[in-house]
């Protein structure tokens, strides 16, 4: 399991989650729910994989993770290296429409 992720400040969490949802919703992402966990699903798997990503508030930080599923729904991928890599660059848009909304600066990026 491999995840990319983005943290940010939080300065009004109200605002900023509905800021989120309204992109999620424009990029034509669906809630989804697997194994108690909620994310944000833009895809099928037919054409390219499925797009996910989730977001969670800590204290004064916003938490948005994306990652790719594998072929055969078997894993994931964070959103690095070339595989899957129309899929990928679909989802890095994502976010950076998710950054951009937001208007906050990141303050630590990664892979998990």
């Amino acid at each position: 399991m491999s995840r990319t992720y983005l943290k940010f400040k939080s300065t009004n969490r109200e605002d900023e989650e509905q800021t989120i949802l309204r992109i999620l919703k424009e990029n034509k992402y669906k809630k989804r729910e697997k194994n108690g966990e909620e994310f944000y699903q833009h895809g099928a798997g037919i054409v390219t994989s499925p797009q996910l990503i989730k977001y969670t508030f800590e204290n004064d930080t916003i938490i948005l993770e994306s990652w790719v599923r594998d072929f055969g729904f078997l894993g994931e991928s964070s959103l690095e290296g070339s595989s899957q890599i129309f899929a990928k660059k679909s989802a890095k848009g994502a976010l950076k429409r998710i950054q951009e909304g937001l208007g906050l600066e990141i303050i630590e990026q990664g892979t998990k």
